[in-house]
């Protein structure tokens, strides 16, 4: 009986850190602001940091989340137009972590970025020696196996 009192103790002690360590940072998504250009910058906030980023598309975004620089974005090769237009619209994106989180701003940033646009998977493919940054749609996926029979 001791054994199960101390095992379900260290699974609430978890639990607890956990959210604690998730309220340490803040985060907001937001959408097209006039005035600004698209740009991300990420700048010092007291021992924190603060990323901000303004006026992207979710391919930017992820690019700025995964690659921690700008790439070159060309939107007219995807053939399906309203994944296209998806892909288009342009969101702003904050981000405030405590020094204890610095090294983790860019893997935060991903997570937020799955929480926000959970029909999107995103990730950094090499094809031929050379790295892609591939989004996918993951309700065309859901769409398709809706028609399977069984």
């Amino acid at each position: 009986m001791k054994k199960l009192i101390l095992t379900l103790s260290a699974f609430l002690l978890i639990n607890l850190s956990f959210s604690q360590t998730m309220e340490k940072y803040k985060y907001g998504f937001s959408g097209f602001k006039g005035g600004y250009k698209p740009e991300w910058y990420c700048t010092k906030l007291g021992d924190g940091k603060r990323l901000m980023a303004y006026n992207q598309t979710i391919p930017e975004l992820y690019a700025i989340a995964l690659v921690h620089r700008p790439v070159p974005i060309d939107l007219s090769r995807i053939e399906d137009i309203s994944l296209r237009n998806k892909l288009k619209i342009l969101y702003c994106y904050e981000l405030q972590v405590p020094a204890e989180l610095n090294d983790d701003l860019f893997s935060i940033m991903d997570q937020n970025l799955k929480d926000q646009f959970p029909w999107f998977t995103a990730s950094i493919k090499k094809f031929e020696d050379k790295e892609y940054l591939v989004i996918e749609d993951k309700t065309k996926i859901i769409k398709d196996r809706s028609y399977i029979q069984y």
